[in-house]
């Protein structure tokens, strides 16, 4: 009967037919999420999927306990790591915690962001976007505090918190917009990125998590940024956006 609640309550988010206190992002219709002070749609169970409106982004609480971030053209992005430890779902607790629990409550895995902005809180499943995908916990106010990252560079699996806000996203979508209209600026764009720590907090997990290993230049941990790196990330991005 539990699974067959929560089911029916996970098919019910696809609806968009709420929500009000929460940040619009978590009602965007065709995205799934998890919405904490809701009661049957604050959880993942074991087996259970959570997608992004293309379906391009699966997070799955797995059988053997561990909550995977998956893209159905390139496997893992994310993990949490948590296989065997016991964990039968992941909830967003009204802290804005991310918690993977036992039965017995016991947390197994968490995100640290208890405590961050503003509740109520949702974690959403993005795709499509230029960046930014994969899951992400909103506040109200639609800041968020904590983004699982685009893809996992090397194979390594980054558990990193990202911190930012709605005017961190737009300081972001500004820089996207600059270099789709002056590429040729890319040396000026680096050295703006790099005057506001949010801002470079952000570009430095876009760029260390979409390397490749075919790269001279890879950045595999946040923080490694350098204008050389930025450079060949762009090169590839705008190849890809030509596809």
């Amino acid at each position: 009967m539990r699974f067959l609640a929560v089911a029916f309550a996970l098919l019910a988010l696809d609806d968009n037919i709420f929500v009000r206190g929460y940040c619009n992002l978590c009602s965007d219709r065709g995205v799934q999420g998890l919405y904490s002070n809701m009661p049957g749609r604050d959880s993942l169970w074991r087996g259970q999927d959570l997608f992004s409106r293309l379906k391009a982004y699966r997070a799955t609480m797995q059988w053997d306990s561990n909550f995977v971030l998956y893209n159905g053209q390139n496997g893992v992005k994310w993990a949490a790591n948590s296989q065997g430890t016991g964990a039968t779902r992941v909830v967003i607790q009204g802290d804005g915690n991310v918690v993977a629990v036992k039965d017995d409550g016991t947390p197994a895995w968490a995100s640290q962001t208890a405590g961050q902005g503003k509740g109520p809180y949702c974690l959403m499943v993005r795709d499509n976007l230029v960046w930014g995908n994969g899951l992400k916990v909103f506040d109200d106010n639609c800041d968020w505090f904590w983004w699982s990252g685009r893809s996992i560079a090397g194979g390594a699996n980054d558990t990193g918190i990202i911190h930012g806000t709605a005017k961190t996203a737009n300081a972001v979508d500004a820089i996207f917009d600059r270099l789709t209209q002056d590429p040729a600026a890319i040396g000026v764009i680096y050295e703006d990125i790099v005057k506001d720590n949010a801002v470079r907090s952000v570009f430095e997990r876009i760029v260390a998590t979409s390397t490749d290993e075919s790269t001279d230049v890879v950045t595999q941990e946040v923080g490694a940024f350098s204008s050389e790196a930025f450079e060949h990330w762009y090169v590839r991005f705008s190849a890809s956006r030509s596809d």
